[in-house]
Protein backbone atom coordinates (compact mmCIF):
# COMPACT_ATOMS: atom_id res chain seq x y z
CA UNK A 1 0.00 0.00 0.00
CA UNK A 2 1.68 3.20 -0.67
CA UNK A 3 1.63 5.91 1.75
CA UNK A 4 -0.46 7.97 -0.06
CA UNK A 5 -3.28 5.49 0.68
CA UNK A 6 -2.03 4.67 4.49
CA UNK A 7 -2.24 8.63 5.17
CA UNK A 8 -5.85 9.24 3.47
CA UNK A 9 -7.27 6.20 5.47
CA UNK A 10 -6.06 7.85 8.66
CA UNK A 11 -7.41 10.87 7.67
CA UNK A 12 -10.72 9.45 6.82
CA UNK A 13 -10.99 7.32 10.23
CA UNK A 14 -9.74 10.31 12.00
CA UNK A 15 -12.18 12.60 10.46
CA UNK A 16 -15.09 9.41 11.36
CA UNK A 17 -14.26 9.76 14.98
CA UNK A 18 -14.33 13.04 15.00
CA UNK A 19 -17.31 13.69 13.42
CA UNK A 20 -19.32 10.84 15.12
CA UNK A 21 -22.10 11.85 17.33
CA UNK A 22 -22.27 8.32 19.23
CA UNK A 23 -21.52 8.08 22.76
CA UNK A 24 -18.02 6.63 22.78
CA UNK A 25 -16.66 9.33 20.12
CA UNK A 26 -13.15 9.94 21.53
CA UNK A 27 -11.67 13.87 21.93
CA UNK A 28 -8.16 13.45 21.05
CA UNK A 29 -5.16 15.90 21.91
CA UNK A 30 -2.03 16.13 19.47
CA UNK A 31 1.15 17.61 21.20
CA UNK A 32 4.39 18.18 20.15
CA UNK A 33 6.76 15.97 22.78
CA UNK A 34 10.03 16.79 20.95
CA UNK A 35 10.74 18.44 17.62
CA UNK A 36 14.80 18.27 18.04
CA UNK A 37 15.82 17.13 14.78
CA UNK A 38 15.18 13.41 13.40
CA UNK A 39 12.94 12.32 16.44
CA UNK A 40 10.32 9.83 17.07
CA UNK A 41 11.04 6.37 15.90
CA UNK A 42 11.00 3.15 17.83
CA UNK A 43 8.32 4.30 20.26
CA UNK A 44 7.41 2.63 23.46
CA UNK A 45 4.48 4.12 26.15
CA UNK A 46 3.29 3.61 29.43
CA UNK A 47 0.87 5.10 31.72
CA UNK A 48 1.83 6.51 34.88
CA UNK A 49 -0.41 6.09 37.98
CA UNK A 50 -2.31 9.10 37.19
CA UNK A 51 -2.77 8.41 33.40
CA UNK A 52 0.04 10.73 32.65
CA UNK A 53 2.02 9.55 29.35
CA UNK A 54 5.79 8.74 29.45
CA UNK A 55 7.31 7.90 26.09
CA UNK A 56 10.84 6.32 25.04
CA UNK A 57 12.02 6.87 21.67
CA UNK A 58 14.91 7.63 19.09
CA UNK A 59 16.36 10.80 18.55
CA UNK A 60 18.75 10.98 15.70
CA UNK A 61 21.26 8.76 16.83
CA UNK A 62 19.96 8.96 20.96
CA UNK A 63 17.76 6.81 23.89
CA UNK A 64 15.43 9.63 24.20
CA UNK A 65 12.92 10.17 27.14
CA UNK A 66 9.42 12.25 28.05
CA UNK A 67 7.46 12.75 30.46
CA UNK A 68 4.31 14.62 30.67
CA UNK A 69 2.93 15.50 34.04
CA UNK A 70 -0.25 16.69 34.16
CA UNK A 71 0.83 20.18 32.34
CA UNK A 72 3.82 19.84 30.27
CA UNK A 73 6.44 17.59 28.80
CA UNK A 74 9.92 17.34 30.06
CA UNK A 75 12.43 15.10 27.61
CA UNK A 76 16.01 13.65 28.49
CA UNK A 77 18.61 12.09 26.82
CA UNK A 78 19.37 8.63 28.08
CA UNK A 79 22.01 7.04 26.16
CA UNK A 80 23.87 8.71 23.71
CA UNK A 81 26.81 6.53 23.21
CA UNK A 82 26.46 5.50 19.41
CA UNK A 83 23.75 4.68 17.19
CA UNK A 84 21.85 3.60 20.45
CA UNK A 85 17.65 3.76 20.99
CA UNK A 86 16.91 1.31 18.47
CA UNK A 87 13.28 -0.50 18.96
CA UNK A 88 12.68 0.67 22.75
CA UNK A 89 10.06 -1.08 25.09
CA UNK A 90 9.41 0.92 28.31
CA UNK A 91 8.00 0.06 31.55
CA UNK A 92 7.20 1.78 35.22
CA UNK A 93 7.98 0.45 38.20
CA UNK A 94 5.44 0.62 41.05
CA UNK A 95 7.59 4.09 42.20
CA UNK A 96 6.73 5.50 38.14
CA UNK A 97 10.27 5.47 37.91
CA UNK A 98 11.02 4.44 34.14
CA UNK A 99 13.41 1.44 32.94
CA UNK A 100 13.68 1.17 29.14
CA UNK A 101 15.52 -1.72 27.19
CA UNK A 102 16.52 -0.90 23.35
CA UNK A 103 18.83 -2.03 20.53
CA UNK A 104 22.69 -0.56 20.66
CA UNK A 105 23.01 -0.58 16.51
CA UNK A 106 26.54 0.73 16.72
CA UNK A 107 27.98 -2.50 19.33
CA UNK A 108 24.93 -5.09 18.43
CA UNK A 109 23.78 -5.27 21.78
CA UNK A 110 20.97 -5.08 23.32
CA UNK A 111 20.72 -2.51 26.57
CA UNK A 112 18.74 -1.49 29.77
CA UNK A 113 18.47 1.66 30.97
CA UNK A 114 16.69 2.79 34.40
CA UNK A 115 15.74 5.00 36.40
CA UNK A 116 16.13 5.47 40.30
CA UNK A 117 14.56 8.64 40.66
CA UNK A 118 17.72 10.72 40.76
CA UNK A 119 20.02 9.48 37.71
CA UNK A 120 19.90 6.92 35.13
CA UNK A 121 22.23 3.99 34.77
CA UNK A 122 22.67 2.03 31.71
CA UNK A 123 24.06 -1.45 30.97
CA UNK A 124 24.49 -4.61 28.87
CA UNK A 125 23.19 -8.09 30.05
CA UNK A 126 26.40 -9.19 28.44
CA UNK A 127 28.67 -6.60 31.49
CA UNK A 128 26.55 -8.20 33.54
CA UNK A 129 28.02 -12.30 33.76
Amino acid sequence: MSTKRCLCAVVLAMFWVMSSTSAWALDWTIQTVDSDGWVGEYTSLALDSSGNPHISYSGGDDLKYAAFNGSTWTTQTVDSNGEVGWDTSLALDSNGNPSISYWDHTNYDLKYAAFNGSAWTTQSPKSVQ
